[in-house]
């Protein structure tokens, strides 16, 4: 696999949001984690079921390598790689790209990605305007723990970017034409995020927003600015001064300072308004204070002194038979313990069995009158979340009494 670009498209949120965040990171290793390789073999199995014109399902039960690591495809995998394939296979497209390297050097120094999947739909017409387009850039994401959205999302416009470069001597693309940008996260949501513009829309983002920042991360002295989204993956988060001055704010006195002054009821008492801003602080807050635990342990581990801590054993793991199964219970035996009373039966949960069913090709339906779900509990969320707000017993008191 080819070497990820300096400014590669998948860390543009963080290059674009603070260009300085690239000469700070330079020389630490960009490990791979766990979740970021089971991703790999996500990939893998979705790129070679649609270029073997075969389903997943196919592959259960066999393994894919990614970074080193062995991951089983099981049920919950083909599941999720399958929606994945039959959203691509629905989307029209003449032209169909699965895994192709592309190139946006005619914007960014060195720029190159592989872009997950890409289908171009050409429409004929007999006017002087000739050909027009559908530019479809389709970005699989695996993981679960962040929601990723398709509005101006900087890693699949550079992809589209690099289609009209790499595929403009085949495609007469104009500023009409229409892209498409794609995130299909299915163990987050069964329907993928859309979001469309034209290519002169993009070509001017890319002319004001992300030429200059790729010319900032090479200047002498870039900008720094923290956030949620730029901080969560950067490697240097764990030292940034930016980071650190930002997360401080939170829990400083001074923490008002950039906001109109507050009349309290209660001298000793946070206004609502006050919690608000506290509480936006809150996620970069976390980011930091995670980071920098994270970069002291790595120090620690390294032989470098932190005043006033150490490395001591953490909490043993469980415990796990030695052994083979028969062999284990020919032993228990022998201490009088029956078979009967270490081996249980239990059934799988309805999530696990849906996606048997899936593999199956039935659809889970067919079992929802077996299972209940119990309602989501209340959780705070910020105003500009698309779910619907929850009333409180309060509000919905005052409503009756209006009514």
């Amino acid at each position: 696999m080819s070497a990820h670009a300096k400014l590669s498209p998948s860390s543009s949120k963080k290059w674009i949001l603070c260009p300085g965040s690239v000469s700070l990171e330079a020389g630490i290793a960009n490990n791979s984690s766990l979740a970021a390789a089971e991703g790999t073999a996500a990939h893998e199995l979705a790129s070679k079921c649609l270029e073997m014109r075969r389903p997943a399902s196919d592959f259960l039960n066999s393994e894919i390598e990614a970074d080193g690591l062995k991951f089983p495809v099981d049920h919950e995998m083909v599941d999720n790689v399958q929606q994945y394939i039959d959203f691509v296979n629905s989307v029209e497209g003449q032209h169909h790209f699965i895994e192709t390297r592309v190139h946006y050097t005619n914007w960014v120094k060195d720029g190159h990605g592989r872009a997950d999947d890409i289908k171009i739909n050409v429409f004929r017409s007999t006017s002087i305007d000739g050909e027009s387009h559908k530019i479809n850039v389709i970005d699989l994401k695996y993981g679960k723990g962040v929601e990723e959205f398709a509005d101006w999302n900087s890693q699949a416009m550079i992809y589209a970017l690099g289609v009209l470069q790499t595929f403009g001597i085949y495609f007469d693309f104009k500023d009409t034409d229409i892209v498409n940008c794609v995130i299909f996260q299915p163990r987050i949501k069964d329907a993928p995020s859309q979001f469309e513009i034209t290519v002169g829309e993009l070509l001017k983002w890319a002319k004001e927003v992300m030429v200059p920042a790729a010319e900032e991360t090479a200047s002498e002295n870039p900008s720094f600015k923290s956030g949620e989204a730029q901080c969560r993956f950067c490697r240097a988060k764990g030292f940034c001064k930016t980071l650190e001055r930002d997360s401080m704010k939170v829990i400083s006195p001074d923490f008002k300072d950039s906001t109109k002054p507050f009349t309290l009821i209660d001298k000793n008492k946070l206004t609502n308004a006050e919690v608000g801003i506290i509480m936006a602080g809150i996620p970069l807050f976390k980011v930091w204070c995670n980071a920098v635990e994270a970069y002291g342990f790595d120090q620690l581990m390294m032989g470098f002194n932190i005043p006033g801590y150490k490395l001591v054993e953490g909490k043993r793991g469980d415990k796990k038979w030695a052994g083979d199964d028969q062999a284990i219970l020919k032993s228990l035996e022998e201490f009088g313990i029956k078979k009967e009373e270490v081996i249980t039966e239990k059934i799988k949960t309805p999530t696990m069995v849906e996606k048997i069913l899936k593999a199956k090709k039935q659809k889970p339906k067919v079992i929802e009158d077996l299972w209940t779900q119990s309602k989501g509990g209340p959780t705070i969320a910020k105003a500009s979340d698309k779910r619907n707000k929850i009333e409180s017993e309060q509000e919905a008191a005052f409503k009756a009494v209006e009514n």
